[in-house]
């Protein structure tokens, strides 16, 4: 008679034999340590087996992304002793960060590095889905700290015996800036309490909004010192592919910036810690067409749908900025499908006066982008129309505030003033003053 046994020494001594013919179902131990072999009392002509493996983690008992905290094991501390024989806690932090375990009460039986009967370690996750395991932990000797390089981590505890209800008392805190946002609307601010991260930092949010959204966002506080250094760049998409919308270092005032994709990017560089050094908002879209921009400074784009459009399309912006200030806008990207008379499709710019639209920018419908247009007041109006599908029209301007006037002087000369000087003026103002003499003159 021929027959093959399998054991297992760690963790149980489970032991069990086949023979025959045929395929054996799946077997799920609970243990990493597994023997085969192979007895036969006659000739092995024609006698043999094919096994394959691999290495199942149980599922996760709990995910934790909370930046630190505290868990006891066993957490169940009515009875004196529990087997637990597989459990597994998750942590989840944004890519880039990394966690710290402490131990402040271990009491595991058997002695490292062996552990046969029962022990805890760290496992973590890198981007490319490989695993890597630390040394297990285990004795009445406290563990020193455990640093991990991943995000994803977990905790693996394994026994075959009973675990004291004392057990372990494990603590951990994430360190990195990096956060993930995925609700409706949130807000972004550093530094905040949990966070722990050296200097120099570079801190990264990423905001994903829901499918056929985009996202708003409004940056109403930075405060950098050194801004050859330091920055806080905005970026559209993640990783490589993502596109750069603005890089700001200081504000005069609320910015606000609007993405056509539904992923957005911030990432702020810190020399040294500050209070207060950045506060922002942002809220996601479902129609990124037209609507109100009140702010020092920002960018738009033309909603990502234009190909899609049915019976024309209409979006109108109005950009606003504080008084005795004008807006700048200036066209960064700019694709039109000419037409004759822009009848296919136009942007143009203007501001109302009593009422009436008065042109700043007559209808453009061109390859090449318009040159810079200012406001007369501290009020533009962009609008868009797109009177059919056109996958080909889009554009992206970045407006910003500035201290231009325009004089009329009468005949015999004038004068003009300043606003304010000096407390209105912020940092890096551009100021100009537009004299117009008279005819003749």
């Amino acid at each position: 008679m021929t027959y093959c046994r399998t054991g297992m020494y760690s963790f149980g001594n489970w032991k069990k034999t086949f023979c025959g013919k045929g395929a054996v179902e799946p077997i799920l131990l609970d243990t990493n340590f597994v023997t085969v072999l192979l007895k036969s009392d006659a000739s092995m002509s024609g006698t043999g087996f094919n096994i394959s493996y691999r290495f199942v983690l149980p599922p996760c008992v709990r995910t934790y992304i909370t930046g630190e905290g505290h868990l006891e094991i066993p957490e169940d501390k009515s009875r004196r002793n529990m087997l637990i024989r597989r459990r597994r806690w998750c942590f989840r932090s944004a890519r880039g960060n990394s966690y710290q375990f402490t131990f402040d009460y271990f009491e595991l039986i058997g002695e490292p590095p062996k552990c046969r009967h029962m022990y805890m370690k760290v496992l973590e996750k890198n981007e490319e889905g490989q695993v890597r395991s630390h040394s297990r932990m285990c004795g009445k000797l406290i563990p020193e700290p455990v640093r991990t390089r991943s995000s994803s981590v977990s905790l693996l505890f394994l026994s075959d015996r009973p675990l004291d209800k004392n057990g372990l008392h494990v603590s951990w805190k994430v360190f990195g800036c990096n956060e993930e946002h995925h609700a409706t609307t949130g807000k972004l601010r550093f530094p905040r309490e949990g966070i722990y991260t050296g200097f120099p930092a570079t801190c990264r949010w990423t905001v994903y909004a829901n499918s056929g959204q985009t996202v708003q966002l409004t940056v109403t506080k930075l405060n950098l010192q050194r801004c050859g250094l330091e920055y806080l760049r905005i970026f559209e998409g993640e990783g490589e592919r993502r596109t750069l919308l603005d890089d700001l270092c200081r504000l005069d005032g609320p910015v606000v910036i609007t993405s056509t994709r539904r992923i957005l990017t911030l990432q702020l560089r810190q020399h040294a810690l500050r209070r207060d050094t950045m506060e922002a908002s942002y809220q996601m879209r479902a129609t990124p067409c037209g609507g109100l921009y009140e702010a020092s400074e920002g960018s738009i784009v033309s909603p990502a749908d234009l190909g899609e459009a049915e019976g024309g399309l209409t979006c109108l912006w109005t950009i606003r900025v504080k008084s005795n200030y004008l807006p700048r806008v200036e066209f960064r990207e700019f694709t039109f499908s000419e037409s004759e008379n822009c009848s296919s499709g136009y942007i143009e710019a203007y501001f109302l006066n009593r009422g009436s639209h008065m042109q700043l920018m007559p209808r453009r419908c061109s390859a090449e982008p318009p040159p810079p247009v200012v406001g007369i007041d501290n009020e533009v109006r962009v609008k868009l129309h797109v009177e059919h599908r056109d996958s080909l029209t889009h554009f992206r301007l970045r407006f910003r505030s500035v201290c231009e006037t325009m004089v009329i002087a009468n005949r015999t000369g004038g004068a003009s003033h300043s606003f304010g000087f000096p407390k209105l003026y912020e940092h890096e103002s551009e100021c100009s003053w537009n004299v117009y003499a008279p005819k003749g003159k």
